[in-house]
């Protein structure tokens, strides 16, 4: 008897539907785009509970008529391509025709649609992959499907959604993608009837970062040179290092207005800012590449969210360049905090962080000291660019990395706070301060008072996409902006929401907070406070490793010192 046998097309469109269709964001991806390449000026997503109760796209494309609805939710039915050919020269989003019969196979839809020059549509109910219903229906010119009850009929690919807020924040950051790939499209999107999206269409690609983001961080999004090529051409906006995520969310990338994933790229955007950025830290950035479609593979991918480019090296190489020269014009020249063209330092600056204040008053003897308790006495401590302290030990030499150093010590208070006073570690601002909120944030935003309430920060609704601000831990620096903090914070939180470890989401903020506070490579310090550092440091012999995982201390034995210089010690 034979074991090999073809599959019904029920199962075929299921399994198509799972490599296509993850999540509600799958399909308001899908039928985005769709509306996108159907012309539409404005497009509507209307969806609820996170998209799992019902998805609904509006758009005033150019609809279909009776015959092509019905062909429209066939498998690999396609206006997009007619032959081979095409497939190498794509210059649509959507292409192979599995979408909307992979979306109607797991779904109960609702489909009315009417193109333009008709006066009346048609609307059809599709009902796990099966035709209910066919009918004439008056309708305004273009789309609208209503996509309800996703996976109704494949309960096990329910219990990998997320919660119904990390899929409402998944779908905004979609349309957030969409939206700025077509800034000449006006978007809407609500979920539960409350608006979190809204651009205007003006085709003026910083204005609707600004629509999404705020008006205010347009300022600091700087244009990256425009460089044209035989075949492709690059352009787009970098924003200065006060708008850094932790996170790559910020990465938007483009090719021939497709929103699409390459680690290349992206390798190529974090390598062309790395010495203007802090470590951990991502720009935000939209990039645009226009290329010819013949040097572009964009069927690598099921879902589309990868592409692969012939000339790599060059687009990747160029990529670096242009992001330099736009920080480095804005910026300045970077410069390390100790110079030396052979040895990286100078034995007279390494003199000059030694000298005490009676030989000669320094700019650190000037400073606000990080420590004002650390003692007065003098100590045998030695800076080295600004960032690693020298010490003798027992056994010879030991270095020591003094953001490690501060971060660890700045981490054990604060857990140590909220453990022991839970309810009496934060402190009132003066001021109350604004946050304004990200789309992703605002769905988010009741999680996040209780999430910030529990940190010690003291937080309120403020307007439908804003808090207010009335108090921060104890342990946060009182001369700094504390809103930086906090949106660092909201990124992270809103990465992670929806992971089952609450606990390590909150210690990942804990780090933060630690990180945020603590003394940066490249901040000089006195011989006091380095005393105060290691002596506080020293206290607990496990602090040996920054909160991170990094190693803080580095020590360099006689024995070692012998056997490079080639001596018995």
């Amino acid at each position: 008897m034979g074991r090999i046998k073809v599959l019904s097309p029920e199962v075929v469109d299921k399994i198509a539907a799972g490599e296509v269709i993850e999540r509600p964001a799958s399909v308001v991806k899908e039928l985005v785009e769709n509306s996108i390449d159907a012309n539409a000026s404005t497009i509507r997503v209307l969806f609820s509970e996170g998209g799992r109760k019902s998805i609904k796209v509006i758009d005033n494309g150019a609809g279909m008529d009776a015959n092509d609805l019905k062909l429209s939710i066939k498998s690999h039915a396609t206006s997009k391509i007619n032959n081979i050919e095409d497939l190498l020269q794509l210059n649509s989003l959507g292409f192979r025709g599995e979408a909307l019969s992979s979306i109607v196979s797991v779904s109960r839809t609702k489909i009315i649609s009417r193109p333009h020059e008709l006066d009346k549509g048609h609307l059809i109910f599709i009902e796990g992959g099966k035709i209910t219903d066919f009918q004439p229906a008056g309708a305004p010119p273009g789309t609208s499907i209503e996509v309800n009850d996703l996976f109704f009929n494949t309960p096990a690919r329910l219990k990998y959604l997320k919660d119904k807020n990390r899929e409402a924040s998944n779908i905004i950051w979609t349309l957030i993608s969409l939206a700025l790939a077509s800034p000449a499209i006006s978007f809407q999107a609500k979920h539960n009837d409350r608006g979190v999206l809204q651009t205007s269409g003006r085709g003026d690609i910083l204005r609707t970062w600004g629509e999404i983001y705020g008006p205010d961080k347009c300022m600091d999004m700087l244009k990256i040179p425009g460089v044209e090529e035989s075949y492709f051409t690059i352009s787009g906006f970098l924003g200065k290092p006060n708008l850094a995520l932790s996170t790559t969310r910020g990465v938007h990338l483009f090719i021939n207005n497709r929103p699409f994933y390459s680690r290349p790229i992206l390798n190529a955007v974090l390598e062309g800012c790395r010495e203007y950025f802090p470590r951990g830290k991502f720009p935000q950035i939209i990039l645009f590449i226009k290329i010819n479609p013949v040097h572009v593979d964009v069927n690598v991918h099921p879902a589309k969210r990868e592409v692969k480019l012939s000339e790599q090296e060059i687009i990747t190489k160029i990529i670096t360049e242009a992001s330099q020269e736009v920080l480095q014009k804005e910026i300045g020249q970077y410069k390390p905090a100790v110079e030396n063209e052979k040895n990286g330092f100078s034995l007279p600056q390494l003199l000059r962080e030694k000298e005490s204040p009676q030989q000669g008053k320094t700019p650190q003897a000037e400073k606000q000291k990080i420590f004002p308790e650390a003692p007065s006495q003098k100590t045998d401590f030695l800076q080295i660019g600004s960032s690693f302290i020298v010490t003798r030990s027992s056994q010879g030499l030991m270095i020591i990395d003094q953001h490690g150093a501060h971060e660890r010590l700045n981490y054990n208070k604060l857990l140590s706070q909220l453990r022991d006073n839970p309810r009496d570690t934060s402190r009132t601002l003066l001021t109350p301060l604004t946050i304004e909120l990200s789309p992703a944030e605002v769905e988010l935003k009741e999680e996040i008072i209780a999430y910030l309430k529990k940190l010690n920060f003291r937080v309120e609704n403020f307007g439908p996409n804003s808090l207010l601000l009335r108090a921060v831990p104890q342990c946060v620096n009182p001369k700094k902006d504390p809103l930086p903090l906090c949106h660092e914070l909201l990124q992270q939180f809103v990465e992670d929401f929806g992971k089952d470890n609450l606990s390590q989401i909150e210690k990942e903020a804990i780090i933060t907070i630690a990180c945020h506070d603590a003394v940066k490579a490249g901040d000089s310090l006195s011989p006091e406070e380095m005393e105060h550092l290691l002596s506080a440091l020293f206290s607990h012999p496990e602090n040996t490793t920054c909160p991170h995982g990094r190693p803080i201390i580095k020590e360099l034995t006689l024995k070692e010192l012998g056997k490079f210089f080639g001596r018995q010690v």
